[in-house]
């Protein structure tokens, strides 16, 4: 059978497909971005429409029998999802009229109509009867909870479980539901083009699992299951907006998601006609403990086959990159190393999720949180599999764009900035046999908040962008010469960090040469008629210092606990530095010089006055300021030779 699927990208098309496949029919899918889809379903047919869009309905539509109708719009970023499902469905249901399709199949919500019914379930019924109106044969499956790898309303439940020892949660999670296994849902499905009858006559199904539960009574099993001792707590004030901010900050569901599923947590979801069972005797739904082991197998294994986020609305996107443009930044990195593009890609394409990002782990989940507290997605999504990547895949804020196995990936940017940013990895054999990495990060400013906002992040960009494209180098070639049983030098981190430490405190002491020698310098007063007077202050600094004058200044100034904090500090510049190794020593330096005396005010704001040991540092003379922040800079100069070897430090 000739069949057309629509809502390819999301969590049940993407599953649905190959399904069919399998079964032997022919299949057709549309999607507004049909790059996304190519060489993911072998043997589909990809068009490229917009539903939204009568011409581009029609196109899809023109020679099959059968069509799936599995779109909705609660994703998108507005509120009036109703009314845009109600002109999609009524555009779609009046081009398959015409077309002369034989068959619609539909999947929808369960729930009797009645005042309870949520606004989004009433929609999944509206979406129905509309597709009935049409005169087309439909075929309507509705649905409860959905339990399986990735589906959203399961990843809810799962995250409030795992996370929350003590849950308070709405009264209404007593309200009874029916769940029932992605795999039986997948099922029924595709049993609907074989069923007699299916032609020439409209059906709605009730499907659900072999359980009826309360919410209450599913995370509790959900939590015996993982081994987790949880207690939940009903409140009557919880309210759908309240719980869906919630959700937000707890779990990866964005809350304009979380609302409208909260929603319907007030109206009871359970069959209450068995007619799929006695029409497709062959599927017996498995119930709800049996499902949930099912999906958590899959994440200790492959990871899910699709997810929730795997849709997104194509029209809220910038357009074609095009590479840089006048006017775009651009943060680009280039690495060579002995290892194979393909090894070098290998690296890079597994990046994000729970492997992190390979350096400063802690500033990426800072920028996830920050993300969310703008309403943004932050890092909570990881990725959908470990090893797996393909396009429209999110990984953490970001979503491939482009893929090219062994040569590049580019990442688009999904949290809120002012702006549109892609970072981009690209590998490339050279004519020595060795292979190059280039890391470029790309943003679009809109507006002179763009602009602050980059100029602002760019010193993290050299830290972490920096560090980051070496250590790609380093696991590329970690892997390859673990295969090969070859060894390469490693990193000694505790060697640096004591390097850094000494350093800093060995120019803490020095400058506090320097400053008795200011302090001799200035503190003198110069007599007019005495013009030998600024030579004996000059000869009074040269004797302090061959007096070795620190021996002097901690006689004067005890080694206290607070000084001995100062000097550590002091070697804050050089972790800053040795963080970036980067090949532009100058932007390091700076870096340092700032980090360093960002640490020296910290120090002698919180710390010395709070142990009385010192003077804060806005009681300092202009000079002593002067001389602070030249010591940081004498500190780049004394380690700068150590630094820049361990910036062009070679592995290979």
């Amino acid at each position: 059978m000739r069949v057309l699927v629509t809502g390819a990208t999301g969590y049940i098309g993407g599953r649905l497909v190959p399904r069919l496949l399998e079964a032997g029919h022919t299949v057709r899918v549309v999607a507004r971005d049909s790059a996304r889809l190519h060489e993911r379903f072998a043997g589909a047919e990809i068009v490229e429409g917009d539903l939204a869009e009568r011409g581009s309905i029609a196109r899809a539509l023109r020679d099959v029998d059968a069509a799936y109708y599995l779109v909705h719009s609660m994703s998108r970023e507005r509120d009036d999802f109703a009314a845009a499902d109600r002109e999609i469905a009524s555009s779609f249901a009046d081009a398959a009229r015409e077309s002369r399709v034989g068959r619609i199949v539909y999947l929808g919500g369960l729930g009797v109509e009645g005042e309870t019914l949520s606004p989004h379930l009433r929609s999944r019924h509206e979406v129905g009867d509309l597709l009935r109106r049409s005169g087309i044969a439909v075929t309507e499956f509705r649905a409860a909870m959905i339990v399986g790898a990735g589906s959203a309303s399961f990843e809810m439940m799962r995250y409030l479980t795992e996370r929350l020892p003590v849950m308070i949660a709405p009264k209404w999670v007593g309200t009874p539901c029916q769940p029932i296994a992605i795999r039986d849902v997948l099922a029924y499905l595709v049993a609907a083009l074989a069923r007699p009858g299916s032609t020439s006559e409209n059906a709605i199904y009730e499907i659900g699992g072999a359980d009826v539960l309360s919410y209450r009574d599913m995370m509790m099993a959900y939590a015996s299951i993982r081994g987790l001792q949880r207690k939940l707590v009903a409140v009557p004030f919880f309210t759908p907006r309240l719980s869906s901010g919630w959700v937000h900050l707890v779990t990866p569901i964005p809350s304009r998601i979380a609302r409208p599923l909260i929603d319907g947590l007030r109206s009871p979801v359970v069959v209450r006609d068995d007619r799929a069972l006695r029409d497709f005797p062959e599927i017996r739904p498995i119930g709800f403990e049996e499902a949930v082991q099912r999906a958590l197998n899959r994440y200790s294994t492959v990871g899910p086959e699709t997810t929730w986020f795997d849709a997104y609305d194509v029209r809220t996107l910038p357009g074609n990159f095009t590479g840089a443009t006048d006017g775009m930044l651009v943060d680009r990195r280039e690495r060579h190393t002995s290892a194979s593009p393909s090894a070098v890609f290998s690296v890079f394409t597994k990046l994000g999720g729970r492997r992190g990002w390979l350096y400063a782990d802690d500033l990426w989940a800072l920028r996830g949180r920050l993300d969310l507290l703008v309403g943004g997605i932050g890092l909570r999504r990881g990725r959908r599999s470990a090893n797996e990547l393909r396009v429209g895949d999110a990984v953490d804020f970001w979503r491939v764009e482009a893929y090219e196995a062994d040569r590049l990936l580019r990442l688009r940017a999904e949290m809120r900035l002012p702006g549109y940013a892609w970072l981009e990895f690209e590998t490339s054999a050279e004519d020595d046999g060795r292979t190059s990495l280039r890391q470029t990060a790309f943003f679009d400013p809109r507006g002179v908040f763009g602009y602050l906002y980059w100029y602002g992040v760019l010193p993290f960009h050299e830290l972490i962008f920096g560090t980051m494209a070496s250590r790609i180098v380093q696991e590329a070639e970690r892997s390859t010469n673990a295969r090969t049983g070859e060894t390469s030098p490693t990193e000694d981190s505790r060697a640096h960090l004591a390097i850094a430490i000494v350093a800093g405190a060995a120019g803490s002491l020095a400058m506090d040469v320097v400053q008795e020698g200011f302090t001799a310098l200035f503190d003198r007063k110069r007599d007019p008629e005495n013009p030998d007077e600024e030579t004996e202050a000059i000869a009074a600094v040269v004797v302090r210092l061959s007096k070795l004058v620190p021996i002097e200044t901690l006689r004067r100034k005890p080694l206290t606990v607070g000084r001995i904090v100062h000097y550590v500090l002091g070697g804050g510049f050089a972790l800053a530095y040795a963080a970036v190794r980067s090949r532009q020593p100058k932007v390091g330096m700076g870096m340092g010089l700032a980090f360093g005396f960002a640490l020296w005010v910290l120090s002698d704001t919180i710390l010395i006055p709070a142990t009385r040991l010192g003077r804060p540092w806005w009681r300092y003379s202009l000079a002593q300021r002067a001389n602070a922040l030249f010591s940081h800079l004498c500190y780049a100069v004394t380690v700068e030779g150590v630094l820049r070897a361990m910036a062009s430090r070679k592995t290979s």
